[in-house]
C-alpha cells in the first residue's frame, strides 16, 4: 500500500468532515467550508511549507490490526479542526502535538464535539451565535452527562438577586467556547459569537449572611436560608464551587435551591473553615449547629457539598485533593428539574482544567 501524499491526506480528511455520519450535515458542511478556507490560506504560503508540515503532522503511518479506518479519519479531522481554530484565534492552545497524540478512545465523541467547537470559533469571528445556541439547547441540554464527560464547563455566576421577582431569580448570561483553555464557559459578559440566554441563577450566600446564623463558626442555625425557586427558565446555573455547598428542597411541586459559601473572594473573618466542615454543618452532623432549612420551602433539605452529601447515591459529595472547581448545571425537562455535576481537577503545566471526574446526575 502506498503512503498518501500531503495533498491526498489533507483532502481526504476535509471530505470526511463534510460527509461523515457522526454529525448532521447542516453542521458538517459548514465545518468543511471553514477548514477549506483555512487550507486556502496555507496553500498560498511560498512553497507550501506550512501546508506540507501540517500534512506530515497528520500522518498515522500503517494502520495497526484492529484499528478502524473511520477512527483514523476522525483523529485527523480533530487535529485539522484545531489547526483551523488556531488560524482564527491565535491564542488557541492545540491540545495535541500531532495526530498520533489524539486519543483513539471515544474518538467519535471527540470528533463530534471538536466540530461544534470549531463552528463556535468560526461563528465568533462572524459575530454569529448559531452554533453556540445549538450546542447549549440541543446538545448540552439533551445529552448532559455525555457532554460533561467529554468537555470542560465553567460557570461564572452572579451574586445578584433581582428584586420584584419573588423567589425567582432570572438573569441574562452568555454561552461560548474558549479555545485558549478548551472550555465551554457560561458568564454574564457579552461578546462576539456568545449566545445570550436567561437562566434561573442561584447566587452564592456567605454562611454568615444566612438569617439567624450568627458569626460563631461552631454554633448557630442554618434553618432560615432564603432559597431561590428554580423557575422562569428551563436552564439553571450557579457559580463554580471549590468549597461551597448546594442545598435543595422540593416543595409544592417546585424546586428550591441555595448556594452556601464557606468564605468570600477576599478572606475576611470570621471564616467557617473547610468546605467539608460547612457541608457537615448543613447536613446536621455537627452538634450545636442546626441543619439546613429553607425559610420559603419548609422541610428536610438535601445537601451536596465538599466531600459530604446527604443526597441518596452521592454520599461523598464532590471534590478530592486535586479539585480545581466543581460545576453544577440544571435543566427542566418536562416539568422536572435534573441537576448535573462535573468535577474538574488541577493539571500542572497544562490546560486550565485537568482531568474531568465525578460526572453525575445529582438530582433527582
Amino acid at each position: 500500500m502506498f503512503a498518501k501524499t500531503a495533498l491526498e491526506r489533507v483532502d481526504d480528511t476535509v471530505d470526511y468532515i463534510g460527509t461523515n455520519a457522526v454529525v448532521p450535515g447542516r453542521y458538517s458542511r459548514p465545518a468543511k467550508a471553514f477548514v477549506e478556507t483555512f487550507l486556502n490560506s496555507q496553500r498560498q504560503n511560498p512553497g507550501g511549507a506550512a501546508f506540507n508540515q501540517m500534512s506530515n503532522e497528520m500522518s498515522l503511518g500503517a494502520r495497526p490490526a484492529g484499528q478502524l479506518t473511520a477512527s483514523r479519519q476522525q483523529a485527523r479531522a480533530v487535529y485539522l479542526l484545531w489547526k483551523a481554530m488556531k488560524w482564527i484565534e491565535v491564542q488557541t492552545r492545540i491540545p495535541f502535538a500531532n495526530v498520533a497524540a489524539v486519543p483513539q478512545l471515544n474518538i467519535a465523541d471527540l470528533f463530534e464535539y471538536t466540530i461544534y467547537k470549531a463552528l463556535m470559533v468560526c461563528d465568533a469571528k462572524n459575530n454569529s451565535a448559531f452554533a453556540a445556541k445549538h450546542v447549549l439547547e440541543d446538545i448540552l441540554a439533551t445529552d448532559t452527562l455525555r457532554f460533561l464527560t467529554h468537555n470542560h464547563l465553567i460557570i461564572r455566576g452572579s451574586p445578584k438577586r433581582v428584586t420584584g421577582m419573588g423567589d425567582l431569580n432570572v438573569l441574562p448570561f452568555h454561552f461560548y467556547f474558549d479555545p485558549g483553555s478548551d472550555r465551554f464557559i457560561i458568564e454574564q459578559v457579552p461578546g462576539k459569537g456568545r449566545y445570550q440566554f436567561n437562566p434561573a441563577t442561584i447566587p452564592a450566600t456567605h454562611w454568615t449572611k444566612v438569617t439567624g446564623r450568627g458569626n460563631d463558626p461552631n454554633a448557630g442555625s442554618f434553618a432560615q436560608i432564603d432559597a431561590i425557586e428554580m423557575g422562569g427558565s428551563r436552564i439553571a446555573v450557579t457559580t463554580q464551587f471549590t468549597g461551597c455547598s448546594l442545598c435543595l428542597r422540593e416543595h409544592g411541586g417546585r424546586l428550591y435551591a441555595a448556594h452556601i459559601a464557606p468564605g468570600e473572594a477576599v478572606n475576611t473573618p470570621p471564616e467557617i473553615g473547610s468546605g467539608n466542615f460547612l457541608a457537615r454543618q448543613l447536613c446536621g452532623m455537627t452538634p450545636g449547629v442546626t441543619a439546613a432549612g429553607f425559610s420559603n420551602a419548609p422541610g428536610p433539605v438535601l445537601v451536596y457539598g465538599r466531600q459530604c452529601s446527604n443526597i441518596p447515591g452521592c454520599p461523598g459529595g464532590y471534590g478530592g485533593p486535586n479539585l480545581q472547581y466543581f460545576t453544577m448545571i440544571g435543566f427542566d425537562n418536562g416539568g422536572r428539574w435534573r441537576l448535573y455535576a462535573q468535577d474538574n481537577e488541577l493539571l500542572q503545566g497544562g490546560f486550565v482544567g485537568g482531568p474531568i471526574t465525578n460526572v453525575r446526575q445529582i438530582f433527582p
